[in-house]
């Protein structure tokens, strides 16, 4: 009797003997499993660039009192289409064609139909917004938990600081110039919501409780940039609020007076106040990220919670060089405000 044999035949020797059979490559098994995941994040933006546009321009129309039939029946597919294309764009890195295009078509449409150059509007305000969140969190620059010193020896510390911080302040200004720019071109949509505030302001400077001097001016300001950079404890809830009122205020102001006025009064001390206020906004975003790290260390297995505490402390002291930035620039747009604006625009009106 002869002794029964087992053979092992490999796969490779198998797809020799059967050139029919195919097998992935190990390239190949790690390309699909990068298009995947890909796949995967080219979805949720574009469900969040769809929600987010579409509760951009509901809130909108609802202050505007649009019948809520309409907005379904026209805005609202209107909406997931743009969002759709102008995600398929960018996610497909034809991100310059995309802003580019959109903008321009959103200008064309606008001398057409300008309500529905609002709609293309929000749905590119949503893309931009959910890019540059997507990016704050998986920033290659940032701190992060495998290697809390992220250091780069040939960059200063204000280089660090700056590509750490970037994205969240190029976040600040894409909302507050977003709807300042909308609150210009469609003020019949924010007067009802920014008027209150207006007319308050008018009463407290006639009636004296409103003063124009350095002081008053800088506690006014300082109070919305703290409530700002604090709002981010409640996820920036609070920060968008006061980001996109402030906005809506300026814009709404700018489109009920002379442009040549409204610079000359705003432009010397605007300048820097504004930046003060949007480096507030970035300030109350880096503290929301900070936050969120904490939190994602309590059920994570992947690293010791105190990895965790270290890495959103560090993003902490980030917000907070952003607070003493934001003070400063708001003591000298208040000094330049209560002794300098009124005079130097007078004296500019005068000559032209």
């Amino acid at each position: 009797m002869k002794d029964d044999k087992i053979i092992y035949i490999t796969n490779e020797e198998v797809n020799r003997s059967n050139p029919n059979t195919t097998q992935d490559t190990p390239h190949e098994e790690e390309q699909k499993n990068i298009k995947q995941p890909k796949k995967k994040k080219s979805l949720y933006k574009y469900l969040t660039t769809i929600l987010l546009a579409t509760l951009i321009y509901v809130l909108c129309a609802w202050s505007s009192q649009v019948p809520m039939a309409e907005i379904i029946d026209v805005e609202l597919p209107t909406i997931v289409f743009a969002s759709l294309i102008i995600t398929c764009l960018v996610e497909n890195n034809y991100k310059k064609i995309a802003y580019i295009g959109y903008l321009i078509v959103t200008c064309v449409i606008y001398l057409l139909q300008p309500s529905y150059a609002f709609l293309i509007s929000s749905a590119l305000i949503a893309q931009v917004c959910v890019s540059l969140t997507y990016k704050i969190f998986y920033n290659v620059y940032d701190y992060n938990i495998n290697n809390t010193e992220v250091v780069n020896k040939k960059q200063s510390r204000i280089v660090q600081y700056y590509h750490r911080m970037k994205y969240h302040i190029v976040l600040s200004i894409v909302i507050f110039v977003a709807f300042t720019l909308l609150s210009y071109y469609y003020p019949s949509v924010f007067q009802q919501l920014v008027m209150p505030a207006l007319q308050g302001m008018n009463e407290g400077v006639n009636n004296g409780t409103v003063q124009l001097a350095t002081i008053p001016l800088f506690t006014n300001n300082f109070t919305v940039a703290i409530n700002m950079f604090l709002g981010g404890v409640y996820f920036s809830t609070v920060t968008l609020y006061l980001l996109i009122y402030n906005a809506l205020v300026i814009g709404f102001t700018g489109s009920t007076l002379p442009i040549v006025y409204y610079l000359t009064f705003t432009l010397p001390h605007g300048i820097v106040e504004l930046t003060a206020i949007i480096l507030a906004g970035a300030a109350g975003f880096r503290l929301t990220q900070a936050i969120i790290t904490i939190l994602s260390g309590i059920p994570n297995d992947d690293a010791p919670f105190t990895d965790y505490v270290i890495v959103g402390g560090r993003m902490i002291a980030d917000s907070l060089i952003l607070l003493v930035i934001f003070t400063i620039l708001l003591i000298i747009a208040a000094f330049i405000e209560a002794n300098l604006t009124i005079p130097l625009g007078t004296t500019i009106l005068g000559l032209i």
